[in-house]
């Protein structure tokens, strides 16, 4: 179980990692992007009627939404795998609106860095992304040697690509 104490050390310490690579304003802003996303997981999940946990950032990886008991349904999975960029996407298309309306120009840089983590997400299908979590749901409901097959694949690229 994760605690609130653990996730606040999680976000602390992902921050503090970012701040030192970039500066504290990309760190704040990365932090919040996938916060953001992680909480989509966890809001379609409780939405859908499951339990849920806390989410976890972990610095130069991402997060982890943990869900408390397993999925019923391929749709159950789908649905809470495709939560994270959705609320990826409306937060990207709020920042958007922001800068529009106010010209500041750190909502439009913080627009873009949210899309773009947006589509390597989406995009990738890497077994540990979300596009590979949901092409792992999608063939192992049509098949479930190939959907292993396409895991197993997806996880010895996913080391060389990143």
């Amino acid at each position: 179980m994760i605690t609130r104490q653990k996730q606040i050390l999680s976000i602390l310490f992902t921050l503090a990692v970012y701040a030192m690579l970039f500066n504290w304003r990309v760190a704040i802003i990365l932090v919040v992007a996938i916060a953001f996303h992680e909480q989509g997981h966890i809001f379609f999940a409780q939405k859908i009627g499951m339990r849920t946990n806390r989410f976890i950032l972990v610095p130069l990886t991402g997060g982890v939404s943990f869900v408390a008991e397993p999925y019923i349904s391929y749709k159950q999975q789908a649905i809470v795998v495709l939560g994270g960029p959705l609320a990826g996407l409306l937060l990207a298309i709020l920042t958007s609106v922001a800068y529009l309306i106010t010209g500041i120009p750190i909502l439009a840089a913080a627009s873009f860095y949210m899309s773009f983590l947006n589509l390597f997400n989406v995009a990738l299908p890497l077994s540990f992304l979300d596009a590979g979590q949901l092409l792992n749901t999608i063939t192992y409901s049509i098949n479930r040697t190939v959907g292993l097959f396409l895991y197993i694949l997806s996880s010895l690229i996913a080391p060389v690509v990143l």
